[in-house]
């Protein structure tokens, strides 16, 4: 007898506990943030190297975002994950 097993997991948004929801909130909303301080520092950064640095955090955030979103489009979990940009950007600035 031959089992087959499915690669594709489909989770309802329910199926998540509230801690699970928290630590998705909370890697969100700072790593967008952190994605938004990035740029500003490539932007107001005197050498190549801080440039650089800049660069790498905001390509290293976008990156786990991204991921993150990708999990949370799979697994239909529709949740607003923070405030808007603009915002952000205020804040930063």
């Amino acid at each position: 007898m031959v089992l087959a097993l499915s690669t594709s997991t489909s989770y309802a948004e329910d199926s998540f506990s509230a801690a699970d929801k928290a630590f998705v909130a909370k890697v969100s909303q700072g790593g967008m943030f952190e994605v938004e301080l990035a740029k500003v520092a490539e932007t107001k950064a005197t050498t190549q190297d801080l440039q650089y640095q800049a660069n790498t955090e905001e390509h290293d955030h976008t990156l786990v975002g991204n991921k993150l979103k990708s999990i949370m489009k799979r697994t239909a979990w529709n949740s607003p994950l923070c405030s808007t940009r603009s915002s952000r950007r205020a804040s930063i600035n």
